[in-house]
């Protein structure tokens, strides 16, 4: 037992030396190519980098591309511990994502939050975010709501409904992003 607790203790330091080195290997190679660093404390330039703990290097364009929630997961994965909806947010534009919201932290937490349910997303805190990897035993919620045929067919007995009682005019056009409501039968107007 005693030595089960020995291997222990020396496995863990060398896999944090393993990390210390993978940063300074990532620090100086972010210095030749002029990439930016983000670290658990701060983004640093690349020009001034020093990089310790569990630092990761964020390349200009790491995130450019893609959404707001593939570049989450990927940030996650890349800082492989919970990060709150700020952090993501700057590191997603350290990373060459362009938001167009005026208020990005906003947009980032939201999209997380609707990500919790069906997604590898899990909250591991208050306004923190992680993978759910990380928690196998975890359980994960199934994403609720209904898929886009349901939806059609919601909308289109809903406009049924509202013709039938004159609710809408059938003259009125249908939304042109459901093509599918083109079959729901019109009131003819009494004109």
């Amino acid at each position: 037992m005693e030595k089960q607790t020995d291997i222990s203790v020396f496995l863990a330091d060398l896999i944090a030396q393993r990390d210390r080195l993978n940063t300074a290997i990532e620090a100086l190679q972010a210095l030749n190519t002029g990439t930016t660093i983000i670290t658990g404390t701060g983004s640093l330039n690349a020009s001034g980098a020093s990089v310790g703990g569990n630092g990761y290097v964020i390349r200009s364009d790491e995130f450019f591309g893609m959404t707001v929630l593939d570049g989450a997961k990927k940030f996650l994965a890349m800082a492989k511990r919970p990060q709150n909806a700020r952090a993501v947010t700057e590191a997603l534009r350290k990373g060459g994502y362009l938001f167009a919201s005026e208020n990005p932290i906003a947009t980032v937490a939201s999209v997380l939050n609707r990500a919790l349910e069906g997604t590898d997303i899990v909250r591991t805190g208050k306004g923190m975010f992680g993978l759910s990897e990380w928690y196998p035993g975890r359980p994960r919620k199934p994403r609720q709501g209904i898929d886009g045929d349901e939806m059609v067919k919601a909308v289109g007995d809903m406009l049924t409904t509202m013709r039938a009682n004159a609710t809408i005019s059938a003259n009125e056009p249908l939304p042109p992003s459901v093509p599918a409501l083109s079959s729901v039968p019109r009131k003819e107007s009494s004109s």
